[in-house]
């Protein structure tokens, strides 16, 4: 079960315009919002694609669960 405040690691699943999708088990997928993917700014979807390939290695903290829909809000800024 996933808690505010924890450290996890995922994969990048796919890209928008607002953020990235990260899979972080078979059952439980993740989100981080453009604002809270890195320190510097991110203007758009297509530098999102840039710097954040699917596949990728994400690690980050969880802001807030839904267990109902077996999902997660994360951050991986520094600062977090």
């Amino acid at each position: 079960d996933l808690k505010p405040d924890m450290l996890v690691h995922g994969y990048v699943r796919a890209c928008a315009d607002d953020g990235v999708f990260v899979t972080l088990g078979t059952t439980v997928r993740g989100f981080v919002k453009r604002n809270m993917l890195t320190e510097s700014y991110v203007a758009n979807g297509e530098q999102i694609k840039e710097h954040y390939p699917i596949g990728m290695l994400l690690y980050g903290k969880v802001l807030r669960t839904d267990t109902e829909r077996n999902s997660a809000l994360l951050a991986t800024r520094d600062s977090i």
